[in-house]
Order: structure tokens, then sequence, then C-alpha cells
């Protein structure tokens, strides 16, 4: 049976969205959107909405389908030029744009129940180097135990070079590496940068990813910011962050997992 005319725009835009899903899905660009907890539901969407455009082609045309041509189509195209012109990573805007005067906040209660878990599970490898992510140094922020298990601890991180801490002071001889945090979707994903204490390789380009080696410490957030000349808040005094001297860097390929969760 030869399908209508008439229903051909809603098959085209059904199979187009479906198609857009499923691609998002395999090319792994919903990384870049969802928590990795979502992404089976926009690979189930895409397939229903083939289904649906399956469905529409070949069952038999016994009424009007309650659609307009135009919206539809409209709907798909619009979906298909997101999916296209969506960035790969978050911009130095993007940054500027969501740093929080207290990253150590964004992570409250995370480990405050494992705690002595966490600090048994810190282990050097065997260059007696131990291997961490930037939420990870901010977590042990107020948890006695793992502040002191950190502290002057040699430590590998990587991150994304932000190099603005150096270009806001005169003079200074710091940057910051960033991890963006994501909740729920890139619209909530929130960056939590390290301070780290030393020269990165001149050819690093801003937002490039890079591994830094170096030796934690805490300071109080206010002698930090002063020492940067960021921020735009003056944090309470007895508020702290970790600081990295660093010992080595080195600029390294775009990681498979982008975010931290």
């Amino acid at each position: 049976m030869i399908p209508s005319l008439r229903r051909l725009p809603l098959v085209l835009a059904l199979a187009t969205m479906g198609t857009a899903f499923l691609h998002a899905y395999v090319s792994c660009q919903v990384t870049t959107l969802l928590h990795p907890l979502l992404h089976p539901l926009v690979a189930g969407t895409g397939v229903l909405l083939l289904l649906a455009a399956a469905l529409f082609l070949l069952l038999p045309d016994t009424e009007r389908p309650r659609w307009k041509s135009g919206r539809d189509l409209t709907l798909a195209f619009v979906l298909l030029f997101a999916l296209a012109a969506a960035p790969g990573s978050f911009s130095s805007l993007a940054l500027a744009n969501r740093t929080v005067a207290d990253p150590s906040a964004l992570l409250k209660g995370k480990g405050a129940a494992e705690e002595d878990a966490a600090t048994y599970a810190w282990k050097p490898d065997g260059a007696g180097v131990i291997p961490l992510e930037v939420t990870d140094l901010f977590m042990a922020i107020g948890l006695p135990k793992s502040m002191a298990a950190l502290d002057g601890k040699k430590v590998r991180v990587i991150g994304q070079y932000d190099p603005s801490a150096q270009a806001q002071a005169e003079g200074s001889n710091r940057f910051h590496l960033v991890r963006f945090l994501m909740f729920c979707c890139a619209a909530d994903a929130q960056p939590v940068a390290l301070a780290v204490e030393g020269t990165p390789p001149a050819d690093l380009p801003g937002m490039g990813w890079a591994q830094a080696v170096g030796t934690v410490h805490f300071e109080a957030m206010a002698k930090a910011k002063a020492k940067t000349g960021t921020g735009t808040q003056s944090p309470a005094a007895d508020q702290q962050e970790p600081v990295l001297t660093l010992e080595s860097v080195k600029a390294i390929p775009e990681p498979k997992d982008k975010f931290l969760y």
C-alpha cells in the first residue's frame, strides 16, 4: 500500500528526530549534554521516534493525522541544527560565567560519611604519586582526617588550563586546572578550579587539557585570592582551598570523560 503524500512530512520529521537522537548517543555527543544515567533515555527516544515514523509510513491512512507539516519539520531541523552547533566542551566564557566563590560548597556531604574509606583509598602509584581528581581535593575541605592525609603529598591531576589568574595579576605565578562537575545536564554543570603554583608550558592553549604533578597544601581562600587577584567576593577567613605546588605539567589529549559526576 502506498502511503498518503500528506503523511510524508510527519514521517520525515519523526525519522529525522529519531536519527538525531541515536546519532547523539552513538557518537557520544550526548556525554557533553547529559549525565550518564540519562544516556539510555536518549537512545530509547531515538528508537521510539523511528518506530513511530515506520508506523505512520506503513499503517493504512484511515483518517487525517492531527499534525502540521511546517511545525513538525521545523522542530526536526531545529534539533538537527542544535546538535550540529553544540560545542564539544565548555569555553573560557562559560567558565567565567559559572565560577563559584567556594567550589567546596558544591561537594558538601559527598565525602563526609565515607572519610575513613576515602583516605585509605588514596594510594600512590609506582612513582610515589597519588592519582586524584580535582574534586577529591575539594571534598577534603572541612574533613580533618582527609586534609591531614593529603597535605604535603605528591599527587597527579588533570584538567583544563585556565590562565586567567596569571593574566589578571601582575607577576602572578599561578594558574588553574578546571574540571566541570555535572549533576544532571550541561545546563547545571559547575566548574571546580584547582589553583596551581608554578609556570605552565608556553604552548598550552587556554582551556587545553593538561596533566600536573605536584605537592598539595591547603591555605585560606582569602590569601589565595590576594595572590592571584581573582574573585569578586571576599571569602571568610576560615575558608580554605587546596593549592598544588607544581613539579611538572604537560599537555594531554582530551580525555574520554570530560566531565565529573
